[in-house]
């Protein structure tokens, strides 16, 4: 039996003279400068409390640790050594190409990732489970997960192993078993190189299963209806609570990437989501608490369903990634035309400098099914999405599973980013004019810098198979001189063809 247990941890606010935030004046974290961090302990069972610390610079560290119950207070003081290794660092929004990610050390991360949702889900049918489908992503080469923290009875699941993730309902009470099952998967995710997202609320509860929230006021809650989530003031010192536990919980784990305050904000019921409205001021409010609480300054976003696009609330300065959904069940397009539905869905947003990530890119029609024209769109959008400037985690290929036929499509591009560093290049926007002839598109990756580099993703809109003839490709280079031009097919995972090219 899982223990559960009372765990009243808070972050008590914090004077500028206690520490410092962990954003400077121009919004970039500044941790890796810190010479000193304030950190919450959570509590483990039965009389075990943890603190777990990142530090932030290589040297020698004092530590003071104090404890209180009631009126008694005790503390315990002593040093430690911080040496060099190859962790990079947490990561952040590139200060410098603000569309892009990179870690402390400077060194670029390149989103490509696979949907998780959770590793406790019921068709997780074994002890090793989450390992493995942890190995598969790393063989396809993708380097991120998402996963939340709260799930409901899902098409049939046992409620047992689908209960929140940390809290029974959002209450004070934390599952400590599952607590300790997400230690587990963090350190396997990040023994593999494998950066997690952690989604800290979720609109299916509240859409689905309103009636036995722990936060219906017939349940014993303090809410009448969903979106008073947002406005109820002792629910939110639940939530904020809650998340204060995950904060001192996982914080420290050098590969959390992300907290994403929301999935599909939009889809909870009645929320008012209007600029200045209630959903607004809560994600401002928890923006400003976790400035507070979090020492180590992750990544903040939010996140909206397929289609919904929001420019003010992209626009929010605490929403640091522009987090989009993108299914073709949804209007999304087919194989032929999912490129030019990402790119007019994404349309003026690119102006607002931030990363974008399609956090969810996925088909949803007939799963598990691999039919030729699933399998194109979902390279075509993968690749068109990386071409577009922007980032992906798919999702729901069968089940919330990502499958082998697709995990192949992947390696195919994570190979190619790898091989011919498209990190390093940056979009340019629209179609390519370099496509010439009928039925086809391109988009294209240029270095900014040296100019002597360029990727192009070319791609037919034909139905199926038919064949483009009389295309040319023009790209125009700006230093003369002679030029290896390599052909390989996103399809296959091969170089076609390997030449050289004078202007």
């Amino acid at each position: 039996a899982s223990e559960v247990a009372s765990a009243p941890v808070r972050s008590k606010p914090r004077s500028a003279s206690e520490v410092a935030s962990p954003r400077d004046g121009t919004g970039v974290p500044d941790y890796k400068h810190k010479q000193t961090a304030k950190v919450s302990g959570f509590y483990d069972g039965n009389s075990t409390w943890r603190v777990r610390f990142a530090p932030g610079k290589v040297g020698e560290w004092a530590y003071e640790v104090e404890a209180t119950r009631g009126e008694s207070k005790a503390s315990v003081a002593g040093k430690f050594q911080c040496v060099e290794s190859k962790n990079p660092g947490f990561v952040r929004v590139d200060g410098h190409h603000h569309r892009g990610f990179t870690h402390d050390d400077g060194t670029p991360f390149y989103l490509m990732g696979g949907g998780a949702f959770s590793p406790w889900l019921s068709w997780v049918t074994g002890a090793h489970d989450w390992e493995s489908y942890l190995a598969e992503h790393e063989r396809a080469g993708m380097n991120c997960v998402r996963l939340f923290l709260y799930q409901e009875p899902h098409r049939g699941r046992a409620r047992r192993e689908v209960v929140n993730t940390i809290a029974e309902g959002f209450t004070d009470r934390y599952d400590l078993a599952i607590a300790q099952r997400l230690d587990e998967a963090m350190a396997e995710a990040q023994k593999r190189g494998v950066k997690v997202i952690l989604t800290l609320f979720d609109h299916h509860p509240q859409k689905f299963n309103w009636e036995r929230s722990a936060f219906n006021v017939l349940n014993g809650g303090f809410c009448t209806k969903p979106a008073d989530l947002f406005t109820n003031l002792r629910t939110r010192d639940i939530q904020f609570r809650m998340v204060d536990y995950v904060v001192n919980r996982y914080g420290a784990f050098a590969n959390l990437l992300a907290w994403e305050f929301w999935n599909e904000v939009d889809l909870v019921p009645g929320a008012d989501l209007g600029n200045d409205k209630p959903a607004v001021k809560w994600h401002r409010d928890l923006a400003q608490h976790l400035a507070e609480a979090d020492p180590y300054g992750h990544i903040r976003f939010t996140s909206f369903s397929s289609g919904v696009i929001d420019a003010e609330w992209f626009a929010e300065p605490w929403n640091e990634v522009i987090s989009f959904h993108h299914y073709a069940a949804y209007g999304g397009g087919n194989e032929r035309n999912v490129d030019e539905k990402l790119h007019q869905a994404l349309g003026d947003l690119r102006e607002l400098e931030k990363p974008i990530v399609v956090a969810e890119l996925g088909h949803q029609k007939k799963k598990n099914d691999m039919s030729a024209a699933k399998g194109e769109f979902l390279r075509v959008a993968m690749w068109s999405t990386v071409f577009q400037g922007n980032y992906f985690i798919l999702w729901d290929d069968a089940d919330f599973r990502i499958m082998p036929e697709t995990r192949q499509h992947v390696r195919h591009l994570t190979s190619f980013a790898a091989a011919h560093g498209l990190a390093a290049l940056h979009p340019i926007v629209g179609p390519s004019p370099i496509a010439q002839g009928e039925g086809l598109r391109a988009w294209q990756l240029a270095d900014e810098g040296t100019g002597r580099k360029h990727a192009v993703y070319v791609r037919s809109t034909r139905a199926g198979a038919a064949q483009v003839t009389g295309a040319r490709l023009a790209l125009r280079v700006r230093d003369p001189g002679t030029y290896r031009v390599r052909w390989f097919d996103p399809k296959t995972g091969e170089t076609v063809q390997e030449r050289e090219r004078g202007t």
